[in-house]
């Protein structure tokens, strides 16, 4: 009898504790990355809370092997960071909504190819937690060839006083942008209404920027860079 309530109770436990484990990943585990020459290229790995109740996800990196001269950074589901952190913790995910991972590289003009990996649980939950990597190549690809493809264009880069954001007939709707700036601040927020748009850029100080467009359809970033 004493035998029989010590494997009922350890199957319960057991039972609580996977039922806690509530969030799938999206599109996979695994991505690939083509990063084209001098443009900034973001990859989110989305983390869905498939549960009943919100959760709290964490996240720490397990491999960095990337060429000399690239420059990599990483945002998450409540912040940018200006370079990749040894670890951080989202902001807490509401049932149905999602978190994401992302991460964010130029190599500039170097060529070649590197990987990255880092290990998501959910908060009290840590051997259970998932191992998502970036598989990233360089390409010469241009940088209007990508603006096309995705349906956005912005320029000029650099820029002084205005940065223009247009987009293809519709694709703007629904769109918000934000401005972080090197130490992964948020400067600007800013609702994307209308087909070509004018952004007035000229209070901020001289430097290097991140531009985040989201939608339900995209999550582009591009690195901008503010002149006096």
């Amino acid at each position: 009898m004493r035998l029989y309530i010590k494997l009922s109770l350890l199957f319960a436990t057991a039972s609580v504790t996977q039922a806690q484990i509530s969030y799938s990943i999206s599109p996979s585990k695994t991505v690939s990355i083509t990063a084209p020459y001098s443009q900034t290229t973001l990859t989110d790995v989305y983390q869905v809370n498939t549960g009943s109740s919100k959760i709290v996800l964490k996240w720490e990196m397990v491999l960095v092997n990337l060429p000399l001269g690239w420059t990599v950074s990483m945002c998450d589901f409540g912040a940018c960071y200006g370079s990749i952190p040894s670890m951080s913790t989202m902001d807490t995910i509401p049932v149905g909504g999602q978190g994401f991972l992302g991460l964010n590289v130029d190599p500039g003009t170097i060529a070649g190819s590197g990987i990255v990996k880092a290990y998501v649980y959910q908060d009290g939950y840590y051997s259970n937690g998932d191992t998502i990597t970036w598989n990233i190549n360089s390409s010469s690809v241009g940088i209007d060839e990508i603006s096309l493809s995705n349906g956005i264009s912005i320029y000029p880069i650099p820029a002084r006083d205005v940065l223009n954001v247009n987009f293809k007939s519709g694709e703007q709707e629904g769109t918000y942008a934000y401005v972080i700036d090197a130490l992964g601040r948020k400067i600007l927020n800013l609702s994307l209404s209308e087909q070509n748009n004018r952004i007035d850029i000229s209070e901020l100080n001289e430097g290097v920027y991140y531009f985040i467009i989201e939608n339900s359809r995209k999550h582009i970033l591009k690195q901008i860079i503010k002149t006096e």
